[in-house]
C-alpha cells in the first residue's frame, strides 16, 4: 500500500473485514524519515594498471554532510 506524500504523520490503523466479520487489525506509524547524507572522496593507489594477482587499492574519506539538502 503506497501512501500519499502529503501523509498526516503519526499512529495509523488498517481494519481488514470480509463482509460483517472482522478479520484483522494493524497499527502502524508515518514519520517523517530523511536519510543520512555523506560526502566521500576517493583517491585510487598510483597504480592504475592492474593484473589478476593485484589488489585495488582506494583511499576513501567520508564525512556526514548536516542540514537541509541542496534543491
Amino acid at each position: 500500500m503506497k501512501l500519499l506524500v502529503n501523509a498526516v504523520t503519526g499512529k495509523w490503523y488498517i481494519v481488514i473485514k470480509a463482509g460483517e466479520k472482522e478479520l484483522n487489525h494493524y497499527q502502524f506509524s508515518v514519520e517523517d524519515f530523511l536519510p543520512e547524507r555523506m560526502g566521500l572522496s576517493l583517491q585510487p593507489g598510483n597504480n592504475m594498471l592492474l593484473t589478476p594477482e593485484q589488489d585495488l587499492n582506494i583511499k576513501v574519506n567520508g564525512w556526514y554532510l548536516y542540514g537541509v539538502p541542496a534543491s
